[in-house]
């Protein structure tokens, strides 16, 4: 519910530069996903590729937050995470070494909500995060 006010507050409030970032990461996270695949056919590492995109996942999350522009918002989300970033990562890392879908469907909420937030659809974006965040949730707790 948290992760889905705060899109509520980023498509009230984020920049335009704000938004472009958005879009930029997750270019950058397209591309990522199509090496990895093509690696993961060819047989070859995917480590560095999947610790990137990981990195890219979590500066798109951590900047929908900032784009709320709501400080105490964003505290309180850190405080309740029901996993650590750690072990949130390690599952997620797991799954892209072992080369399966593990979320993917989920990933292309992504593109979604930067389509709501440009839209300033404050609804729909909180709709889109607070759907994906739950599926994420229990997709992540599955693994525990």
């Amino acid at each position: 519910a948290l992760r889905g006010l705060a899109a509520r507050f980023a498509a009230r409030h984020a920049t335009d530069d704000e938004l472009d970032e958005l879009d930029r990461l997750l270019d950058e996270a397209d591309d990522l996903v199509i090496l990895i695949r093509a690696r993961h056919r060819d047989g070859k590492p995917v480590e560095k590729h999947a610790d990137r995109f990981l990195d890219v996942l979590g500066r798109f999350n951590e900047l929908v937050n900032a784009a709320a522009h709501n400080p105490v918002l964003v505290r309180l989300l850190e405080q309740s995470r029901s996993l650590s970033r750690s072990r949130q990562r390690e599952i997620s890392r797991a799954h892209l070494l072992a080369g399966d879908e593990f979320g993917a469907d989920r990933y292309a909420e992504h593109r979604a909500l930067v389509i709501a937030l440009r839209a300033r659809d404050a609804v729909e974006s909180e709709r889109i995060v607070t759907e994906h965040a739950a599926r994420g949730l229990l997709d992540l707790r599955r693994e525990i």
